[in-house]
């Protein structure tokens, strides 16, 4: 695909992912904003799941590098994003807050179709063990895997529960797990089971 083809198809696609509902949205309709037959449109993507990744991972990667994300998995609320995005884009970055629950899957889960989160989260991981701020007892690979478990599951309770509410709500619970998880893995020493905790002295 051509740099100028490749930014057509992105510009318009933007469009019709922000103003149609996912499911509504079919490669007729795709192919025909794009003004390309619906061969045309397999000859550059599979289905319209992977037109979707491939702009919201470009969006992603461009967060990652210019800083955004930088020690950010345990920051809310996350800086503007009007510094980082136009607001065409943020408002296609916004719509994945409302996605399809088989299209969460496929970002947390399949690194085939998209494994930016799961590598910057493991990526992260590692480098707070090395300065030494996660405990010596966890497992990094095993980390990273129950943080974007976690983060699947807050995202499913967000839009089950608050369908069509603003971003900043979701922040909300983000907030309260990332609390969760640092009072559990930040600890320098270990949390004592009842067992363990010593016997209060008789007065």
């Amino acid at each position: 695909m051509s740099s100028k083809a490749q930014a057509e198809i992105i510009e318009t696609a933007i469009d019709v992912y922000t103003e149609e509902k996912f499911e509504n949205i079919t490669i007729r309709t795709l192919s025909e904003q794009l003004n390309i037959s619906i061969g045309s449109f397999y000859d550059y993507f599979y289905d319209k799941d992977e037109l979707y990744f491939y702009i919201f991972d470009s969006l992603i990667n461009r967060l990652l590098f210019s800083g955004y994300y930088k020690n950010r998995m345990f920051s809310v609320p996350r800086p503007d994003l009007r510094d980082y995005l136009s607001q065409r884009e943020i408002q296609f970055y916004n719509t994945f807050s409302h996605a399809p629950e088989y299209m969460m899957k496929k970002y947390y889960f399949n690194t085939e179709v998209s494994g930016i989160y799961f590598e910057y989260v493991h990526r992260e991981f590692e480098r707070m063990k090395r300065e030494g701020k996660i405990r010596d007892e966890f497992d990094v690979d095993f980390l990273a895997y129950i943080y974007v478990t976690i983060s699947f599951n807050v995202a499913m309770y967000f839009e089950r529960n608050f369908p069509g509410e603003p971003i900043e709500q979701k922040y909300v619970f983000c907030n309260q797990v990332y609390n969760m998880i640092q009072n559990g893995i930040f600890q320098k020493e270990p949390i004592q089971s009842e067992e363990q905790a010593p016997a209060a002295e008789e007065e």
